[in-house]
């Protein structure tokens, strides 16, 4: 017997709207009649947004109400396990509040932070080809005071059956 799994991947910019008018019992219904067994939903992604009304990070500005929650319960109501991605290595809202925290290729030069994106190329900064200026923000300053409270507030508003913690781009 081959189990299914899904994972849900989306890294939002903050124009993206989340949760505005969502069909998650269906969503949950088609992946149990699939045969999905497990799934892996967002509750933080790259980009710096939480998935549900954080106050220890940072929500996405047009989510409406709670988008990890709502789909957790659904899934686990029709009997999928749900586990919550949440990502600490990159984390485009913490290099904007935090440029200090931010890693680059070339000091001199500095993070390139976009609005509304991860991290910029040496393109959109006027400063030549196409190449990969810096990434959003480093993991050391953050891994003690963030993370784990960020982790107990996440399981605390969706019980999730474990984590996908990705530290991706964390030195």
């Amino acid at each position: 017997m081959h189990r299914l799994a899904w994972h849900f991947d989306f890294h939002s910019h903050k124009s993206i709207r989340i949760n505005h008018d969502p069909d998650v019992a269906g969503m949950a219904d088609t992946l149990a009649e699939a045969g999905v067994d497990e799934i892996i939903t967002f509750a933080k992604c790259h980009t710096g947004f939480a998935y549900y009304p954080s106050r220890v990070g940072h929500p996405h500005p047009r989510m409406i109400g709670d988008a990890f929650g709502e789909v957790v319960r659904a899934c686990k109501a029709r009997g999928l396990r749900v586990l919550a991605y949440i990502s600490f290595g990159i984390d485009g809202e913490a290099g904007r509040r935090h440029p200090e925290w931010a890693q680059v290729s070339d000091p001199a030069v500095g993070p390139h932070l976009t609005e509304d994106h991860i991290f910029a190329t040496m393109a959109e900064a006027g400063l030549g080809p196409d190449f990969l200026l810096g990434r959003a923000s480093s993991w050391e300053p953050r891994k003690q005071d963030f993370a784990p409270h960020m982790l107990v507030e996440m399981q605390a508003t969706a019980e999730a059956a474990g984590v996908d913690e990705d530290r991706f781009g964390a030195y």
